[in-house]
């Protein structure tokens, strides 16, 4: 939320009918909700190309459940084109 309220774009990804927009649920202000089922691999490209357009992600999952998922640190940072090595 403080996230949205100094400008940035926040996308939350969230579970087909999981999410509810709620005018008095003031948690979710200023998020943009995309719906994915995590098992769906078109959905886990869809993630992948959210990350790799993202300056930064932040999930609340039990640890290693990203990894399960294949969208753990390895993969984000693969995703990602400024993360790419350049060097000779």
């Amino acid at each position: 939320m403080l996230l949205s309220d100094m400008g940035a774009d926040v996308v939350t990804i969230a579970r087909p009918g999981q999410w509810k927009n709620d005018p008095r649920n003031f948690v979710n202000r200023g998020r943009r909700p995309v719906e994915a089922r995590s098992q769906e691999q078109g959905r886990h490209r869809q993630a992948l190309d959210l990350i790799a357009s993202a300056d930064a992600l932040i999930e609340g999952f039990r640890p290693q459940v990203m990894e399960r998922l294949g969208l753990g640190p390895d993969e984000a940072t693969q995703a990602q084109p400024k993360n790419s090595s350049t060097a000779a």
